[in-house]
């Protein structure tokens, strides 16, 4: 009998617990990278965006500094 009052106990708190991390819609849902779901780092792209006119260039840097900082 001292079994069941613990278990009955802690049945709240794993209901709760599922339903404070379950969202029911995709828009509740909240970001897992740490930023809040309207900012910058969570905001879609548009589906066509241009590239950059110096996109190679910004590529080439950015290799150059893995090449120089990072050893490979």
């Amino acid at each position: 009998m001292r079994g069941i009052p613990r278990v009955v106990s802690s049945l709240p708190v794993l209901v709760l617990g599922i339903a404070v991390t379950a969202p029911t819609t995709a828009e509740q849902a909240r970001p897992t990278n740490g930023f809040s779901r309207g900012g910058p780092w969570n905001t879609k792209l548009p589906a066509h965006v241009p590239l950059d006119p110096r996109s190679a260039e910004i590529v080439d840097n950015i290799k150059l500094d893995k090449e120089n900082n990072y050893g490979t």
